[in-house]
């Protein structure tokens, strides 16, 4: 029992001892927290510091309360070994737990930085000032850890971390300009952070940038293992803050904007695992993003909201899904360069070369959209690579789809499925002058499979649209050379391995509403065609070419008319199959075409037709009904019109490329003007010449050979080109001609022509029936009849024309000009015969004149002096009847054949035969006397006295002259000089020579011949002689030798030399001849009225005798 009683003492000294020891230590722990802690904490952190890089560190205050385990800091400020800030803190306040002691864990209770301040600073060289310091703190590298240690970090945790109201300041030189931003406002609360405990710490961060962004955070991490999980927004972000870096990306001014960024993010780490992270319900929203070029005053590309909702990005996974991508209302502007560049290329600065991708170890990267927008942008390009600028235009365009990828693999993958288009306001328009528009185009539900090459459209409406195309004056089409590089485009080198080729399907195709104006200033005046209210409709295309393809169209022209087309295509043959239905369509538009090649205006006319087109390849044909109505073609130049008609219809018909083929032909209302000019040109010809057309035109293609006839007049035997008409019904024709080359202007109407060609056809030897009847002026009628071989007329004609009772006043024109006289009146009936064969022709044409009177003169330069007066009374009959037979023939092969040059030549023969010879004429009409002439009567020379056979002549005149008894007849009383003087005087001289011999001759007698032999005959010729040349002449005369002649001969020689002759005796002898001849007419019958004498002439003698000629005349004229 006494030793604890003995013990108590020293327990109670020990206790005693212990609680002094540990209250000393107390002490002493109090002590140096006050009054040592301070000094030695800054002392030791600012040594430590200053020997770990040099960095500076300056404390205001420092305090531990060692009772309450809490650390106090106040007025920290770091700075680099240069002075330039690091960090600065108003407070830091750390409290630890006591259970510290025995959890074998640093528990701290909190943590808490009051108004930090935090400058993060980049050189030029990529180094910041922050690495360098934590790269001091860490010291030299230490070996690794080892997988134990590793894998059990040291043991720590924390209640509570706060941030208040922090501020970090970042200044960066490495971008060009250098970076300075300010994060301000910055709390920052976390709880539960531990590197041991499963409990995953809660935290949470709020932010302003000094541009006005704000950054919101709140989430739970766990360290061990770790397991990080949260929510991130990102609101207000200029981007033009974050020039300094999307510079070194873009070449552009800086572009402006907001962003705004809200996502979940997942970030875990098993033991021995790889990092998994994922990024879900991402939401981004891009607002007032306006980009502009470096010098441009608008933006090329403005956004009013491109928003994203749904993103989830599943690292590990290697996905990207998006729920939604909308782009909401903006434009974009986009410049192409001379030499092709986009100005979004010159915007992209470029990089250095990548090193080679590598191929990933993983799976592609999957993308996938689920559904993608576009409403409302506005879209233009600028393009001056092109001959001409052209720009381009979108005023609205809406799009969604769906989309589908595969990428970071050897075979990427897209596929873009319900792909919809809904735009709005297209516009294209080179050197500004618009050429194509849309109101609005719709495409629905298409699909494209970028690694299969597939392409499947869906349904596409096109409305309102307006396409506007014009060829220049040399016939090129100005769309396609204004769409021309304006600079040579080299060649692309050929691919190495030919792609597949794509494969494009579309569904239902319809155009409402559409307008074409095609322009063509190749032809003068310019053309030009608008088709308005164009619809077209065509089924749904499965990409086969050579599938048949449904199709419908309709449309109207602007200048009237209508054109509607149903059936099928096929594509890739080509081939076509169509029903057409043309109502009314007028034939305006084509009237410069018909100007370009000749000199004929279109005034009228349109088309109607109803029928099936068929199309393959090189082949076509139409087959059913067509009319052209109201046809009218003018010359060009004086406006006079030509040709026209009401209707030329067919109820069925057939053309191809092969030949035409029609049952019958109806022309109704045919209307003709044929008209001669004063320069003697025709109006058809001039109006079908290339020289009086317009300007020629660009050199066409080498027409192909003439179905009709070849170079040398022929058709080709084997033409290619058939027609076949069965039947050409023509019914109130009318035909109008005129010559205006006379003097007098001449015209002449052929009126209710009507009739029928039967059997119109190019076959080899063919032959056409034409039967033709019409009126002439009021009373005239005309006829055509016959048959020839229409496409080669010159292998077979036989032809008859007539026409009847014409009045001939009308002709008055052509007498005038050519003969200068009038007609007063008369009737023409006409009847023309050709017959051709084997290229030669014979024709027979009968003139009839009834009761034909010439009127008065007309002056006509150039006109021939005809007497045209006594040509018709020489054939006139005693009816008033001219009736002329005028047959021709000829060689086809001639080149100077002409129908009307053989038929006129025939003509004015007759007449220049009949006027020149117009007693040859006269016997003609008598039985047996073709053959004589009765254009005078012979006489002797010195005789006055009728022979019988001239007074048979006579006879045979008068009764000639009963046959026409227009004509009159002068009598040309005529002499010879030389044989009617010489007779003259021989009959004076014997009746000398028979008064000085004492004869006696009774009234009338002719003295008889002079014979020198006998007595009385010598003695008067003595008597004579002497009287006459005296008797010195008659002693010489008889002083001379005896010789022969004798001398008795020798002067009536000299006697008959020098007879003299009075100069009245020839004329009174012509006249004397006139009296006989008149006095034989008269007793003939002949009225006195018929019979003029004229002045007596010379006339030489023919055949030993003196004629007095016959003259036939008309009334009233004159003698020459």
């Amino acid at each position: 029992m006494n030793e604890p009683t003995a013990n108590t003492p020293r327990l109670r000294r020990l206790l005693v001892g212990a609680g002094l020891a540990l209250a000393a230590l107390l002490l002493a722990y109090q002590a140096l927290a006050s009054f040592a802690f301070e000094p030695l904490a800054r002392r030791w952190a600012t040594q430590w510091l200053a020997e770990h890089g040099g960095h500076r560190l300056s404390l205001e205050r420092v305090q531990w309360r060692p009772w309450a385990l809490a650390l106090e800091v106040q007025g920290l400020k770091l700075h680099t070994p240069d002075g330039a800030p690091l960090l600065a803190l108003d407070g830091l306040g750390v409290d630890l737990a006591g259970a510290s002691l025995w959890r074998g864990a640093l528990l701290i209770e909190a943590i808490e930085l009051r108004t930090p301040v935090l400058h993060w600073q980049r050189g030029a060289d990529g180094s910041s000032d922050w690495a360098r310091f934590l790269s001091a703190l860490a010291g030299p590298p230490q070996a690794a850890p080892t997988a134990e240690a590793a894998s059990s970090p040291p043991r720590v945790e924390l209640a509570r971390l706060r941030v208040a109201d922090g501020r970090i300041v970042v200044d960066d030189a490495l971008p060009v300009g250098g970076f300075h931003a300010a994060i301000e406002a910055l709390q920052f609360d976390a709880a539960g952070l531990s590197t041991f405990a499963a409990e995953p710490a809660r935290h949470r961060l709020q932010a302003r940038s000094e541009h006005g962004a704000t950054l919101s955070a709140e989430g739970r991490l766990a360290l061990a293992p770790l397991n990080a999980s949260g929510e991130v927004k990102l609101d207000g972000l200029a981007l033009q803050t974050l020039w300094p870096y999307l510079q070194t990306l873009l070449d552009t001014a800086p572009p402006q904007g907001r962003l705004g960024v809200a996502m979940a993010y997942r970030v875990v780490q098993a033991a021995g695992m790889p990092v998994e992270a994922s990024l879900d319900r991402i939401r981004l929203r891009l607002q007032g993003l306006a980009v502009h070029g470096r010098e441009a005053k608008e933006p090329a590309l403005a956004l009013g909201e491109l928003a994203l909702d749904g993103g989830r990005v599943d690292l590990g996974a290697r996905r990207i899904e998006i729920d939604s991508l909308a782009l909401n209302s903006g434009h974009l502007a986009l410049k192409r360069d001379a030499r092709g560049n986009l100005d979004l290329q010159a915007w992209l600065k470029p990089q250095p070369a990548a090193a080679p991708a590598r191929e990933s170890p993983g799976p592609p990267w999957r993308l996938r959209v689920a559904a993608a927008g576009i409403k409302d942008l506005a879209l233009r390009l600028d393009d001056v690579s092109l001959a001409q600028p052209l720009a381009a235009e979108v005023a609205r365009l809406g799009l969604a789809l769906r989309a589908e990828a595969e990428f970071d693999t050897a075979a990427p993958r897209l596929t873009v499925e319900g792909l919809s288009i809904d735009a709005g306001g297209l516009k294209l328009a080179s050197a500004g002058l618009p050429w194509f528009t849309l109101d609005s185009l719709k495409l629905a539900d298409s699909r494209l499979a970028l690694h299969e090459r597939r392409l499947a459209l869906g349904a596409l409406a096109l409305q309102g649209g307006r396409v506007e195309l014009e060829r220049d004056a040399k016939g090129r089409l100005v769309l396609m050379q204004a769409l021309q590089p304006a600079q040579p485009v080299p060649p692309a080198p050929p691919a190495a391995t030919p792609s597949p080729a794509w494969r494009i399907s579309s569904g239902p195709v319809k155009l409402a509403g559409f307008e074409l104006k095609a322009g063509d200033r190749s032809v003068t005046p310019a053309a030009s065609l608008v088709l308005r209210e164009v619809q077209a409709e065509w089924a749904a295309f499965d990409g086969d070419l050579d599938a048949p393809l449904p199709l419908s169209l309709q449309l109207k022209l602007a200048s009237g008319g209508r054109l509607a087309a149903r059936g099928t295509v096929w594509p890739g043959r080509p081939a076509l199959d169509l029903n057409l239905d043309v109502a009314a369509l007028v034939l305006a538009p084509a009237a410069p075409y018909l100007a370009r090649y000749t000199a004929l205006a279109l005034r009228g006319g349109s088309l109607d037709a109803r029928g099936r087109l068929q199309l393959a390849g090189a082949h076509w044909q139409y087959a059913g009904r067509a009319a052209l109505r109201e046809l009218r073609l003018d010359e060009r130049a004086s406006g006079a019109a030509l040709f026209g008609f009401k209707e030329l219809s067919s109820p069925a018909l057939a053309v191809s490329e092969a030949g035409l083929s029609m049952g019958e032909l109806r022309l109704d209302g045919l209307g003709g003007t044929f008209t001669i000019y004063k320069d003697r040109t025709l109006n058809l010809v001039r109006a079908l010449s290339p020289d009086l057309a317009g300007p020629p035109a660009p050199a066409p293609p080498p027409p192909p050979p003439s179905p009709v006839a070849t170079a040398g007049g022929r058709p080709a035997a084997d033409s290619a080109f058939k027609i076949a008409i069965a039947r050409l019904r023509l019914s109130h024709g009318q035909i109008d001609f005129s010559d205006l080359s006379l003097v007098l202007p001449f015209g002449a109407r052929i009126h209710d022509l009507q009739g029928q060609i039967v059997g119109i056809a190019n076959a080899p030897g063919a032959r056409t029936a034409v039967e033709l009847d019409g009126r002439v002026d009021d009373f005239g009628d005309a006829r055509l009849h016959g048959q020839l071989q229409l496409f080669d007329p010159a292998a077979f004609m036989d032809l008859r024309l007539r026409f009847r009772n014409v009045e001939m006043t009308s002709l008055t024109p052509y007498t005038a000009t050519f003969a200068g006289r009038r007609i007063a009146s008369g009737k023409l009936s006409l009847t023309l015969e050709y017959r051709i064969a084997e290229r030669q022709l014979q024709g027979e044409n009968r003139v009839v004149m009834d009761r034909m009177v010439l009127g008065e003169r007309v002056q006509a330069p150039g006109a021939a002096d005809l007497p045209l007066d006594l040509a018709v009374a020489l054939l006139q009959d005693g009816d008033g009847r001219i009736d002329l037979g005028l047959p021709v023939s000829g060689s086809l092969d001639d080149p100077q054949f002409g129908f009307g040059a053989l038929a006129w030549k025939a003509f004015t023969t007759l007449l220049t035969r009949v006027i020149t010879s117009p007693f040859r004429a006269l016997a003609a009409l008598l039985p047996g006397g073709g053959g004589e002439a009765l254009d005078g009567v012979a006489f002797e020379p010195g005789q006055a006295r009728l022979a019988p056979p001239e007074r048979e002549k006579i006879v045979k005149l008068v009764q000639a002259l009963a046959q026409r008894p227009a004509l009159q007849l002068a009598l040309q009383p005529g002499y010879d000089p030389a044989a009617d003087g010489e007779a003259l005087r021989e009959q004076a001289l014997r009746r000398d020579i028979g008064q000085a011999a004492g004869r006696a001759l009774d009234e009338g007698e002719a003295p008889g011949p002079v014979v020198t032999s006998e007595g009385g005959t010598q003695a008067a010729l003595e008597r004579l002689f002497g009287q006459r040349f005296g008797a010195p002449a008659l002693a010489v005369l008889r002083a001379a030798p005896a010789s022969e002649p004798s001398l008795h001969e020798r002067m009536l020689a000299r006697l008959r030399a020098e007879q003299p002759l009075d100069g009245a005796a020839l004329p009174a002898l012509a006249t004397q001849r006139a009296a006989g001849v008149r006095a034989a007419l008269l007793a003939a019958g002949v009225a006195e009225a018929r019979l003029q004498v004229d002045l007596p002439a010379e006339r030489p003698a023919e055949g030993g005798a003196v004629a007095l000629g016959f003259a036939a005349r008309t009334a009233g004229a004159k003698p020459p």
